[in-house]
């Protein structure tokens, strides 16, 4: 397992993490890769790049999939979001890969979903061969 450190700039952004993980992969080969992040205000997906902007999906996946409290501090429900997000979306997502690559669509990125940054993140990659792979 290797554990990368991965770097958010904006409070909510989106950061694409398809390049350092394919970085890990053995270049012959296929299996499963899978990707954890440690800790919570962030989340792991794949995005469409082609598609949306960072704010236009981080604001559409906020609107669809999180209600924002009526009450409280604006910080309180900024922090309530991120914690939603991150158990809706996930913190942790396994694909597959062949030959150093990961298997995804011509526009489809691996992606961190940053929601309380910006921040340094920790994100722990366990590759697992497939039997009688080269």
């Amino acid at each position: 397992m290797r554990t990368y450190t991965i770097r958010s700039s904006a409070p909510r952004d989106l950061v694409d993490l398809t390049t350092v993980v394919e970085s890990g992969l053995p270049p012959l080969g296929e299996g499963l890769v899978t990707v954890h992040l440690l800790g919570t205000g962030a989340a792991v997906t794949t995005v469409d790049t082609a598609r949306a902007s960072a704010s236009t999906y981080l604001e559409t996946l906020l609107d669809t999939f999180v209600m924002v409290s009526q009450g409280g501090t604006p910080q309180a429900d900024l922090a309530a979001q991120a914690c939603a997000v991150t158990a809706l979306v996930g913190g942790s997502l396994t694909l597959p890969f062949y030959d150093g690559r990961l298997v995804l669509a011509y526009d489809q990125r691996l992606t961190l979903l940053e929601l309380t940054g910006p921040l340094e993140r920790q994100v722990a990659v366990m590759v697992q061969m497939m039997p009688n792979s080269r």
